[in-house]
């Protein structure tokens, strides 16, 4: 569902991708920030463990690049 929200936004504006901004303290802002907040969540669901997972340093740093990857493709 989440994904949908983001894909609508695109194909609205005619694009394949959204424009994003980030604060000074390095967190989205403006208008599509939920959206881009929202694709992480899906995008990190993919691809990152659950099992054995307590915190973001447990998860392995090719993993995290991964995500980056399909977002920067994605965004």
């Amino acid at each position: 569902m989440k994904g949908l929200v983001a894909s609508h936004k695109r194909s609205k504006q005619g694009s394949q991708k959204l424009k994003v901004q980030f604060s000074t303290r390095g967190g989205a802002v403006g208008e599509n920030a939920r959206t881009f907040t929202d694709e992480i969540v899906v995008y990190t669901r993919k691809k990152a463990p659950l099992i054995g997972v307590r915190t973001w340093k447990d998860i392995h740093q090719d993993v995290k690049y991964s995500i980056v990857s399909d977002m920067m493709v994605s965004f």
